[in-house]
């Protein structure tokens, strides 16, 4: 997923902002000297504490720190204070030239904290932006609420605006690219969140190449809609035969996921290592990327019997650790060829093989999806860092499988 670069004008907005990302499974940081390194899958915010001071010295500061970020495929956002304080247009400015390929889409609105934008007005709970407390600010008064306006003051560039009623409209994809191929800085209403992914949604689905303006959910919901549009390869590995476990397999696969049936016969079998060779080369051709790999067949609910397969001294449980040996070994081979986002064992027997075979000591703990159903990464071994779902085969309902994939994709 593309990082995200945050530049604020103070250490609270960047705070603020950067943490809305968490839940799209982001690691976030907030910088208030020098960054020491770049992560991939990170957000990173700046405080610039540009926000009381001289304009000019605003648009070099912010234009400074853009200049020690790295080019490269990321979202890039101008945090902008909720109440509009501060030096909007010559900070924006100092963006624009520096993205010269980019215009600026402004979202305003923070619904959840009372801030909407309508009619290119801004209300803080209710009330116009002029007539609160801001209007006050011995620093940094503020005497109007409107939002074109109140970025104007410091620069020239072209301004436009697009209404609520056209954001909600049929017509809004149309209209907003014709105002972004005829405005550099385009201001949209928004009164609820909903309004505001819309935004985000449109922008990414037309591949407008844009600086996000915003107090943080614009820029939230803009990331978002990319890992919603971005390749995520999820890659399944069950072991566990519960009739639970059955139901969920068939409700991802009736939903887009692909399901591989192993034959647990030939995985015990003395010719197993060709049939896992055949196997692993099959896998390699499916155009998929949500792949569930099982021992189970989906339209038998009749469970194998390890002990009509035990040989001599072996106990069903020698069978089985026999099998989750080899399937792991298989999985194993196949996410170092394809290198999934993000794997998914289901039976403890065999995430405990599957972290065998991968060579790692441990997991770092990151979340819990459902209840017994955790997502982590692994540490040490050649997969340092690869993201792992593993979850008990009587464990969820039966979107559970699904609920997954969509939580790795795109977040809570």
């Amino acid at each position: 997923m593309k990082n995200v670069f945050i530049i604020a004008d103070d250490t609270t907005g960047a705070n603020s902002s950067a943490i809305l990302h968490k839940t799209l499974g982001y690691d976030c940081v907030s910088i208030h000297t020098e960054v020491k390194e770049i992560r991939k899958q990170s957000v990173y915010a700046f405080s610039t504490n540009s926000r009381g001071i001289d304009q000019e010295k605003a648009y070099q500061v912010v234009k400074n720190t853009l200049f020690d970020l790295p080019i490269e495929d990321a979202i890039y956002a101008k945090r902008v204070d909720s109440t509009l304080r501060g030096n909007l247009g010559r900070e924006l400015d100092a963006f624009l030239d520096h993205f010269q390929e980019k215009k600026a889409i402004v979202v305003a609105s923070f619904p959840s904290s009372g801030r909407i934008c309508k009619h290119n007005t801004l209300y803080v709970n209710g009330e116009l932006l002029e007539t609160t407390d801001v209007a006050k600010d011995p620093k940094m008064p503020v005497n109007t609420s409107i939002v074109t306006s109140l970025i104007q003051k410091q620069t020239k560039r072209s301004i436009g605006h697009v209404d609520l009623d056209t954001v909600r409209g049929e017509m809004f994809d149309q209209v907003l690219h014709e105002a972004y191929q005829k405005y550099d800085i385009v201001v949209v209403d928004a009164v609820e969140n909903t309004d505001i992914k819309r935004i985000a949604d449109s922008a990414v689905k037309q591949s407008l190449d844009i600086v996000t303006v915003d107090p943080g959910p614009f820029t939230y919901y803009y990331a978002r809609s990319w890992k919603e549009h971005e390749e995520f390869k999820f890659y399944c590995l069950i072991g566990s035969v519960t009739q639970l476990t059955l139901k969920q397999m068939r409700y991802a696969s009736e939903r887009g996921a692909f399901v591989y049936e192993l034959d647990v016969l030939s995985v015990l079998s003395d010719e197993h290592e060709e049939y896992l060779k055949k196997v692993y080369q099959e896998l390699l051709t499916i155009k998929n990327d949500f792949i569930i790999i099982t021992t189970s067949s989906l339209s038998c609910d009749q469970k194998i019997s390890l002990q009509k397969h035990c040989k001599e001294h072996q106990q069903p449980e020698d069978v089985s650790n026999l099998i989750n040996k080899r399937i792991a070994q298989l999985f194993i081979e196949f996410v170092y060829h394809q290198k999934p986002h993000c794997v998914y064992t289901s039976g403890g027997d065999t995430t405990l093989e599957f972290l065998s075979s991968a060579e790692s000591y441990g997991l770092r703990m990151n979340s819990e999806i459902m209840p017994l159903t955790v997502e982590s990464q692994l540490l040490g071994g050649p997969f340092e860092g690869l993201r792992i779902v593993s979850k008990g085969g009587l464990i969820g309902e039966e979107d559970a499988i699904m609920h997954i994939y969509h939580y790795m994709k795109v977040g809570k």
